[in-house]
């Protein structure tokens, strides 16, 4: 291989990487990409990969040894190599290194200093540690590839690049150099084992954070970063190229949508989750009208987050989009011949950021022509921002939560509040309704047959909702907000289970009557006494109503979980 003069801010770290496929070349390729020396042990007869070295990117500013490891001479001669090396990297299945004789007790006896980095799929213990693996199952188990794909489809893996990649190789390359900072500040090398499951799971964290919070469906296309929303996906054009959308903050969606030519009553479908498969038709539509040329030449140099969505080999072609972008049917233009390891590309360090300077080419600044048929809209889009803004902080369970509240109260209550404001009291069916659909003790425990939810977004709708339609009299949000928690927080097991199942079931029904010393006011003058239901009527089933028409019905996580537990009593 070719030798090159180190530069970058790893220069001076010596790397040893026991020869593999995968995540440990790639990981030792980012090593040298900042300026370590790397010297690549390799076997006889090659990794396996069937792929011509000179063409395998992942060889690039390293240098190379062949070693049989089999052989009486292979594992001392690695030992010496890895004596003067500062990161040694293998990838083997656990106990194949310790085999071979390399491994971590030999090589740091050797040196005491080594940082020893080990890359494998499901970690060095466990009941999947000796089997054989691919990218494929081990982000399957960890649900991130569950997360993958259409609605209505199979999961799929974008190549290798999440499991291999970033859960593996990324991880591996951060805890070597966090390693080595150790061993140089204290002169004590360490053992990194990578796993790719591990790696691929930690980087579901938002996820799962989304999850908890009631934020994210357990389910694909449902959501607003895997194409559940229609300003968040890709779109097809009229020469069978797409554009992916990412147009997720008003001010950017409302640049999207004019330069996308929607009319402003279509643009507004975006803060209505009903109308969202309205708003998915009309986008497919306006870029179906022209090729993925037009539309990179209009959204370029804008804020829309709108892209093309090129092919692997468009990609380098370009360095910067907008391409040269053409219909498919035009024949392509040659390709560049591929990298060879050779001279190094200019690594990131201090100083200089990434994709500024001399080695980045700037694209040509297209102009703003407009296909026929679209047209500005001036501040006519900004006028809809302040609710917009209003809006983001909802998710779509909240604004599907929205339509369930908005459906309750025009089915059960506006028909009867006038009569109930007349004869001043209200139905407890309606009540017992609030409580089937779900709309009571959002806060509340699961096991006391509430919701288990405390994200205050939903008692915000809750609250919005009843306000807008004239019935914040029927105190539901109250009961919710205040009755609900300080029951759930202050009072005793035996009182919880006595009186919160029917609170959750709208067969009791709270009040808080507030007096004030010499105000001549007492609770003891009011009208109607307080009335409680019979305890035995907490034993009741509250299961949540099923979806009809009339009846929608949302996904939240504590909503999934109470259709799972059924009924309770």
């Amino acid at each position: 291989m070719t030798e090159t003069r180190a530069s970058g801010p790893l220069t001076g770290v010596r790397v040893l990487e026991l020869a593999g496929i995968g995540p440990g070349p790639f990981a030792a390729m980012l090593l040298a990409d900042l300026g370590a020396d790397v010297v690549r042990v390799d076997r006889p007869g090659g990794p396996g990969l069937g792929v011509d070295p000179a063409y395998d990117i992942t060889n690039r500013n390293k240098r190379s040894v062949l070693v049989d490891l089999k052989s009486p001479d292979g594992p001392p001669a690695v030992l010496d190599l890895a004596g003067r090396a500062d990161i040694l990297l293998e990838g083997y299945r656990p106990g194949v290194a310790e085999r071979l004789g390399v491994g971590p007790d030999a090589a740091l006896a050797r040196n005491p200093a080594l940082v020893y980095g080990r890359m494998t799929g499901w970690g060095q213990q466990g009941p999947l540690a000796h089997a054989a693996g691919h990218d494929i199952g081990y982000i399957a188990v960890t649900g991130a590839l569950g997360m993958t794909g259409p609605a209505d489809g199979p999961p799929y893996p974008a190549a290798n690049l999440l499991g291999d990649y970033a859960g593996g190789s990324l991880y591996l390359v951060v805890g070597v150099l966090a390693a080595l900072q150790h061993a140089r500040a204290t002169g004590t090398g360490q053992v990194v084992d990578a796993a790719i499951v591990d790696g691929t799971a930690h980087l579901t964290a938002m996820i799962h954070a989304m999850l908890a919070a009631g934020g994210w469906q357990d389910r694909r296309g449902a959501n607003l970063l895997d194409g559940g929303v229609p300003f968040y996906g890709t779109y097809e054009t009229a020469d069978g190229g797409h554009m992916a959308v990412g147009a997720l903050e008003p001010r950017f969606y409302a640049e999207f949508a004019r330069l996308l030519g929607l009319e402003d009553a279509q643009a507004a479908a975006r803060a209505d989750a009903g109308r969202w498969e309205e708003l998915r038709a009309a986008v497919a539509a306006r870029f179906r009208q022209h090729t993925r040329a037009e539309w990179t030449e209009i959204f370029e140099g804008t804020d829309a987050c709108v892209a093309p969505v090129l092919s692997l080999r468009e990609a380098p072609a370009t360095r910067t989009w907008p391409p040269a972008a053409r219909s498919p049917s035009t024949p392509a233009s040659p390709s560049p011949p591929p990298p060879r390891a050779s001279p190094r590309p200019p690594a990131p360090c201090a100083g200089r950021r990434p994709g500024r300077g001399p080695h980045r080419r700037g694209g040509p600044r297209l102009g703003r022509a407009r296909p026929r048929g679209t047209r500005p809209r001036g501040d006519r889009a900004a006028e809809r921002q302040p609710e917009q803004m209003k809006r983001q902080i909802f998710s779509p369970d909240h604004e599907a939560f929205r339509e369930t509240v908005r459906a309750f109260l025009a089915r059960e209550v506006a028909p009867h509040y006038a009569r109930w404001e007349e004869d001043g009291i209200v139905s407890r069916d309606a009540w017992l309704a609030a409580g089937r659909q779900g709309l009571l003790g959002l806060a509340v425990p699961e096991e006391y047959g509430g919701g288990g939810d405390p994200d205050f977004r939903y008692s915000a709708v809750l609250a919005e909702e009843f306000t807008r339609a004239g019935a914040a009299g029927l105190a539901v949000p109250l009961h919710n907000d205040m009755v609900g928690p300080y029951l759930a927080k202050l009072s005793t097991d035996e009182q919880k289970r006595r009186w919160l199942p029917g609170f959750c079931s709208g067969e009791i029904v709270s009040a808080i009557a507030m007096t004030e010393p010499g105000a001549g006011s007492t609770c003891r003058a009011s009208a109607r006494p307080p009335r409680t239901a019979a305890t035995t009527g907490c034993s009741t089933a509250r299961r949540p109503s099923s979806p009809t028409a009339s009846s929608p019905t949302w996904s939240s996580s504590w909503r999934r979980r109470r259709r799972r537990a059924g009924p309770r009593g």
